[in-house]
């Protein structure tokens, strides 16, 4: 690194990601505004801090072909320990979530990987 302030800086290398729904079952329409708060929450709890952003998700359902929805992504950078420490509490975030909204699965990214859970 080039960079004398930057060398002095403890760099967050991990990027943790949760990708909240748009819909309530297979392509219900829902506000998912309070899952949203909620995993920004947790994640700025987490982590210090979190940003959120919209998508546009696609999917293929058995039941109902290609389905299209909003979808919001919320994400936050940790360094080793927090997330060593804290990616149980996300975890458990995104299982409450898939059961609450009626969902196949939930999308959690972890370093440019993504885990359905």
């Amino acid at each position: 690194m080039t960079n004398k302030r930057l060398e002095k800086l403890q760099p967050l290398r991990h990027r943790v990601a949760v990708y909240v729904p748009g819909t309530n079952g297979v392509n219900t329409a829902a506000n998912n505004s309070e899952y949203v708060r909620r995993a920004a929450a947790l994640l700025s709890d987490a982590f210090g801090g979190a940003t959120a952003t919209p998508a546009r998700g696609f999917w293929m359902s058995e039941s109902a072909g290609l389905v299209e929805e909003r979808v919001t992504i919320v994400y936050a950078y940790a360094g080793n320990e927090a997330l060593e420490d804290q990616l149980g509490a996300v975890i458990e975030f995104c299982e409450g979530m898939k059961e609450a909204l009626k969902q196949e699965t939930i999308s959690l990214e972890l370093d440019s990987a993504l885990y359905f859970i």
